[in-house]
C-alpha cells in the first residue's frame, strides 16, 4: 500500500530516515549522507519540512522511499540543478525527487498493478504516484539525478529523458546522471 507522509507524522518519517540509512548509507556506501551510526538513521536534511514523501508499506513498515519537492517551496541539491535554471531547462514549475530506493527482497518484482494496466515494481508503482501527484499540483516537470547503474537502467526503461552524461562529484560514490520529465 502506497502511503503519504510528511516530516510531522513522526513514525513514517522515522522509518523513512533508518531505510533511507539502511539502502543508501550501508547498502550504497553514500557516506557523504549526515548520518547517526549508532541508531542506523539518516539525519534530516534542510529540506525535509518542505518535502512530501511518498512509501510503499508491507505489514506496516516501510520497504520503499522516495521524497519529493516543489521548487515553489525549495531545491534541494542546488548545486546539480542551478545552472539548468539558471539556463531556463527547466519549466517554472517542478518537482525534485530523490531517495527513491526499495528494500533488496522487493526490488525488481513485477507483480504490482499499475493504472497504465501494466504489471510493474515497486519502484514502478512509485513513480506513477510521483508523476500523478505532480500533475495534480501543477507541476510541469520532474527532475531527479540518479546513479549511472541499475538506477539510471530503470529510469532509462521508462523514457524518462537524460539531460546529462555521467559525471562525478566528490561525495558521490558512483557516476551521477540527470533526468528530466515533462509532465
Amino acid at each position: 500500500m502506497i502511503v503519504e507522509f510528511d516530516h510531522q507524522d513522526s513514525d513514517l518519517y522515522e522509518q523513512y530516515l533508518h531505510l533511507r540509512y539502511k539502502i543508501f548509507y550501508s547498502e550504497f556506501n553514500w557516506h557523504s549522507l549526515n548520518v547517526d551510526v549508532l541508531n542506523q538513521i539518516t539525519l534530516s536534511e534542510n529540506t525535509d519540512e518542505q518535502a512530501i514523501f511518498f512509501g510503499y508499506l508491507v505489514n506496516g513498515n516501510l520497504i520503499a522511499i522516495v521524497r519529493l519537492v516543489s521548487s515553489t517551496k525549495a531545491v534541494p541539491y542546488q548545486e546539480i540543478y542551478e545552472n539548468y535554471i539558471e539556463q531556463k531547462k527547466f519549466p517554472e514549475k517542478f518537482v525534485v525527487i530523490n531517495s527513491l530506493a526499495v528494500e533488496k527482497p522487493f526490488r525488481g518484482k513485477r507483480q504490482y498493478q499499475l493504472a497504465k494496466s501494466d504489471i510493474g515494481t515497486i519502484a514502478d508503482l512509485l513513480m506513477e504516484h510521483v508523476e500523478n501527484y505532480s500533475i495534480r499540483h501543477g507541476m510541469n516537470a520532474i527532475v531527479f539525478t540518479a546513479g549511472c547503474n541499475a538506477s539510471s537502467k530503470f529510469f532509462d526503461r521508462h523514457d524518462y529523458t537524460r539531460i546529462s552524461d555521467c559525471y562525478t562529484k566528490p561525495w558521490a560514490p558512483t557516476k551521477l546522471v540527470d533526468y528530466l520529465v515533462k509532465l
